[in-house]
């Protein structure tokens, strides 16, 4: 959780930034047991509840709405990658500002034809918000449900372009999907 990075900040900025991580993996973890989510019942309850594959970004996003009380429906069975969501997703509406609880689409890149989703967990302005998502290596590990790996991950914004944790933005935001 503490990288070399973060060793060198000021010992108040460095406590402020480790408490932050702490804080919200404690809220997810505490959300994932009042969802009756737990590493046993994660593939039982996916199956009965949330149609998309287990450990990919849709299906996080599904379940990390879910537990923020937002039953995600979609118009038809199928087609339901991330990139297509704020065209399957009905009970959205698609904004171009990050809010706490929206869920950010990424168009589809050179090597992923399906775009990717991520929950929108923190929102520092409207070019600086934090994510947590499953299925892209980035960010920090928080905890692995069913073998899944959950990051959180800090996202800045220039233009239509995002990047992740200080990087280069280099991919399209197709924009927020909010709870309608």
């Amino acid at each position: 959780m503490v990288d070399h990075a973060m060793r060198n900040l000021p010992q108040m900025q460095y406590f402020e930034l480790v408490m932050s991580r702490l804080k919200l993996a404690l809220v997810i973890l505490g959300l994932l047991v009042l969802a009756g989510i737990g590493a046993k019942s994660v593939r039982t309850m996916a199956r009965a509840n949330n149609p998309l594959q287990i450990g990919q970004c849709t299906w996080y996003a599904f379940e990390r709405a879910h537990q923020f009380g937002w039953k995600i429906q979609f118009d038809h069975p199928y087609g339901r990658h991330a990139r297509a969501w704020p065209d399957r997703v009905t009970n959205a509406e698609l904004v171009q500002t990050p809010e706490v609880g929206s869920l950010m689409v990424l168009d589809a890149w050179e090597g992923n034809p399906y775009g990717h989703v991520a929950f929108v967990e923190q929102v520092a302005d409207k070019d600086h918000w934090t994510v947590t998502h499953a299925n892209m290596g980035v960010g920090q590990e928080l905890l692995k449900i069913d073998g899944a790996s959950i990051r959180e991950a800090k996202v800045s914004r220039r233009g239509e372009l995002v990047g992740f944790e200080d990087g280069v933005p280099t991919l399209k935001l197709i924009g927020f999907l909010k709870r309608r």
